[in-house]
């Protein structure tokens, strides 16, 4: 699974991943193997500084 950067996306991808981010801050959680592949790191290309 790669990580695509936000601007790529199409809209519905985009509506995907707003509610999927709703989803996390209201306490709902998360899929278990989205928390899987963010553990594995392979999300966090973009993310290291």
């Amino acid at each position: 699974m790669k990580a695509v950067p936000v601007s790529e996306l199409q809209a519905d991808e985009r509506n995907l991943v707003a509610i999927f981010a709703r989803k996390m801050s209201d306490g709902s959680g998360v899929p278990e193997e989205v928390l899987k592949w963010l553990k594995s790191g392979e999300g966090n290309d973009d993310v290291k500084s």
